[in-house]
């Protein structure tokens, strides 16, 4: 991968972390727009380095309380060598919803 390839995924998933932590924060009613940003900052990613925003993504649909993307995201992490440890995940707030989940316990080791 060339060194600006590199440079421009840090820079995709920096600011969708940041914009991520930013909705937290944001009124309800300007979360969608924001996230939105979010899955753009991480598509572009992807398309460059397969992986590279799966993690995030899948932090972001669990955000939104969804299952199926959060998974299928958190597969796709799994995939590419980018799932952290089941430490990180587990304690993931992004991810709370899920934790009893039959499904959500074969990422955490």
């Amino acid at each position: 991968m060339a060194h600006s390839d590199e440079k421009q995924v840090k820079q995709f998933l920096q600011h969708a972390e940041a914009k991520l932590l930013h909705a937290e924060f944001a009124p309800p009613e300007a979360r969608e727009e924001i996230w939105h940003e979010v899955k753009d900052a991480l598509i572009r990613a992807e398309k460059i380095v397969p992986g590279s925003g799966a993690w995030l993504m899948a932090c972001l649909h669990g955000r939104q309380q969804n299952p199926e993307m959060c998974r299928k995201w958190l597969e796709r992490a799994k995939k590419h060598g980018a799932l952290p440890d089941g430490v990180t995940i587990q304690s993931n707030p992004h991810l709370k919803l899920f934790h009893d989940s039959d499904w959500f316990q074969i990422y955490l080791g």
